[in-house]
């Protein structure tokens, strides 16, 4: 069955927002010719990757101001900690994967026998975003 013209814009409208890996025209057409479920099962998995701005709360657990990497990290931990609270745009503070690899076809995971080259393995198993403390380093 045919697409709709709907679908098919809202289906670009995806395939444009997400970001994919290798960023060569034949992975978007590879993209555009799967069925809507599939683009917007990658669009999602991407996305959830992503935080949306808002204020939460944090606090530092007493532990974490014994271990001894403290005295070196503190200064990012609460500049961090301070975005968190106001409810700043934490991308910088994600891996630089997350805006770069939303999509990877299969061949090339296959290819480099790396099944979480487009994933994050924490967020996947264990359920938590990690952050990086500088803006900008995530790898």
């Amino acid at each position: 069955m045919e697409e709709s013209n709907t679908i098919k814009a809202f289906k670009t409208e995806l395939i444009k927002t997400m970001p994919y890996f290798p960023n060569t025209k034949e992975v978007k057409e590879e993209l555009q010719t799967q069925h809507l479920c599939s683009v917007l099962f990658h669009y999602l998995h991407w996305a959830s990757r992503l935080i949306p701005a808002r204020p939460r709360s944090a606090t530092v657990e007493p532990y974490l101001l014994m271990d001894t990497r403290w005295d070196i990290h503190e200064k990012d931990v609460l500049s961090l900690l301070k975005k968190v609270r106001l409810g700043e745009d934490l991308t910088n503070h994600l891996s630089n994967k997350v805006m770069t690899k939303g999509y990877t076809p299969k061949e090339n995971i296959l290819a480099k026998k790396d099944s979480w080259a487009d994933k994050d393995q924490l967020l996947n198993t264990k359920g938590f975003h990690h952050f990086h403390l500088k803006a900008g380093k995530g790898r």
